[in-house]
Order: C-alpha cells, then structure tokens, then sequence
C-alpha cells in the first residue's frame, strides 16, 4: 500500500473538529488500493482505504455469428489529462494489433470524470475461433475481452425412428441473411 498524506495546515475545524475538503488523486499513482491519511498538527490521524481502478472494457455479447453487433464499453481515465478517447478494434488475424480492414472504432468519453464510453462493433466474416477485441487509449493504456464466433450447429429430436418419424430440427449460429437448405443426407 502506498500512502495518500492529506494535510490541511490552513483550515479552521468546525465546533464537532470536522471539515470537509476535497482530494485529487495523483494521475500518475497506479492503480490498486492506497491508504489516505488525514492528520493533524499533534499527530493524530486517521486512515481510510482508496481503490483507483483498472481501466476496463465490457462487450455484450461475448459470443454469436458473423454479422453480430457487440456493444462496447470502456472506462479509462486519466484526472490531469481527462477522459481520453479510445480506439477498439476486433483483432481478426491474432496478431495483436490493428490491421486495415479490421473493424474499429473511437469512442468518445463522457465528461463526467469516469472516462466511460459505449460503442458498437460488428463482427466481421471469419470462421469460427475465439478473438480478441482490444481497447486502447492515447495513455497507452490497453484492455481486452474476447468474443466467440460460434460454429453452425443443428440438432434433431427425436435422433431415431421409422420411416414417416416426424423430426424437429433447430439450427444455431448460421449468418444471419444466408439460406439454409435442411434435407436428408
């Protein structure tokens, strides 16, 4: 734990020696859990525990088909230099890095000192697998999550029977878009 040393030498204490005031914490702290310390001229103090927290992104949904709009939300923060922009982009080739033709976007954070941001991307045609799809920001802040594209699947009920058995068929994570021709093999 690292230390946060708040010293209010210019302030006069109310009649209950309470006082209200407010703290920046340090653009450049980390992240993690912190201790912040209040103390007075005769050195009694008090402590309490701050967490500044990771930047992270969320996505919904976390799998799904080509064609698939997944929303995006980011939060990086930064108090001296504000909410960022962030770029995300669906990595399609693994290689960890934005390619041309790779889908993308920026998002813009709110101003209202969270750096939150929500967006959309759609998933491009690529076979089944599991991608990254990364959120970076002008700090040079990185954050990830992954998406799976699903492999077509079909089920039958019931998987036995005699001739004329009625089948029923579910098909899943087909394009959305595509015909589908469903017969006897």
């Amino acid at each position: 734990l690292g230390d946060i040393i708040v010293t209010f030498s210019d302030s006069e204490l109310n009649a209950t020696g309470g006082l209200s005031k407010t703290l920046t914490v340090p653009s450049d702290i980390g992240f993690g859990t912190f201790k912040v310390v209040a103390i007075n001229d005769i050195n009694e103090k008090a402590v309490r525990i701050f967490t500044v927290d990771q930047p992270v992104i969320v996505i919904s949904p976390t799998f799904g088909i080509p064609g698939t709009d997944i929303s995006v939300s980011v939060n990086f923060y930064n108090k001296t230099l504000g909410a960022q922009p962030t770029f995300v982009f669906f990595d399609t080739n693994g290689n960890g890095r934005f390619d041309t033709g790779e889908p993308s976007v920026v998002l813009t954070p709110l101003l209202n000192n969270t750096g939150g941001a929500d967006g959309s991307l759609t998933v491009p045609s690529v076979p089944p697998g599991i991608y990254t799809v990364y959120a970076n920001n002008s700090l040079g802040q990185v954050k990830f999550a992954t998406f799976e594209v699903k492999a077509p699947l079909v089920t039958i009920t019931p998987t036995r029977g005699t001739a004329e058995t009625l089948v029923t068929i579910d098909i899943a994570f087909f394009e959305e878009g595509r015909q589908v021709r469903i017969g006897i093999d």
